[in-house]
């Protein structure tokens, strides 16, 4: 699959803003790695390729949990604390390393939170992924350093799918590529599992399917070319957050409209219903 096959193996590889790379390039160098916690509210963003990539550079003994499968006490209690209480074998640092950790109940973060801050806090670090750090409780979120995996480098993803597809033999000129990456940013794992599609035969249109641009999406609504009940459907499967990414670059082009945006941008992430809400104040239905 090209998503094992293209994983990042270093710092380098992997598809972050320059900015998240120097910072975590100055931890490695010093061997000093705090508490992480990435986030973006979309998967595949290259959160838990990072994870891996920490680990395996700091030779770090460790353990990977999704919160997802397991998300009560026990798993701080029987997994995470006897794992932490000892040192490792090569007397580095351990890791753990817990995906999807919004999804722990109230009372496991609680835990967490005091083994975060315990005795046994000099022999391990965490690295959290999240997709919704608002369910996260505070004090967690204290004693992490965040690091925002929400808008990827475009141009980074763009030159990364070239490079690929012209290994791969697959004949896609740089529109179809761009139009790749506008239908699914910033999820790059679709963006690969797209091209593996069109490597096997598939036509680009067919892989695509019913994406569409965002970037066409927002003119279209700006400049009223389409009745939004034409989009109704198509918005459903959108993404929220590159939703309001390329809307509001959008609006910000057309000065009339972005006090309504600015408005009614909030209400997107309250689900489906407000997005069509949100449409709604620039068509009549």
């Amino acid at each position: 699959m090209f998503i094992e096959k293209y994983r990042p193996q270093n710092i380098d590889d992997i598809i972050l803003e320059d900015s998240i790379k120097s910072v975590i390039k100055n931890y490695l160098a010093t061997d000093n790695m705090p508490n992480l916690l990435l986030y973006s509210p979309s998967p595949g963003t290259g959160k838990t390729s990072l994870s891996k990539i920490i680990v395996s550079s700091l030779q770090s003994e460790f353990i990977e949990i999704n919160a997802s499968n397991a998300r009560g006490i026990d798993i701080v209690r029987e997994k995470i604390e006897p794992f932490i209480m000892f040192k490792s074998f090569n007397n580095k640092r351990k890791a753990i390393l817990l995906s999807e950790c919004e999804q722990l109940t109230t009372t496991s973060q609680k835990a967490l939170k005091d083994l975060l801050e315990g005795r046994a806090m000099n022999n391990v670090y965490y690295i959290l992924t999240t997709n919704d750090k608002n369910k996260i409780i505070k004090p967690i979120i204290s004693r992490c350093v965040e690091l925002d995996f929400s808008f990827p480098p475009k141009d980074k993803i763009l030159q990364k799918l070239k490079v690929i597809s012209l290994y791969e033999a697959i004949k896609l000129e740089e529109p179809d590529l761009i139009s790749v990456v506008d239908a699914f940013y910033p999820d790059i794992r679709k963006m690969l599992n797209t091209l593996e599609k069109i490597a096997s035969g598939i036509k680009i249109e067919d892989a695509v399917g019913s994406e569409i641009s965002f970037y066409d999406l927002s003119k279209l609504i700006v400049y009223k070319k389409v009745k939004a009940k034409d989009f109704y459907k198509k918005l459903e499967t959108i993404p929220i957050i590159p939703f309001c990414h390329y809307l509001f670059k959008a609006f910000m082009n057309n000065p009339k409209i972005v006090k309504s945006a600015v408005n009614t941008i909030k209400d997107i992430y309250l689900g489906i219903d407000e997005k069509m809400a949100f449409i709604n104040n620039f068509f009549e239905l």
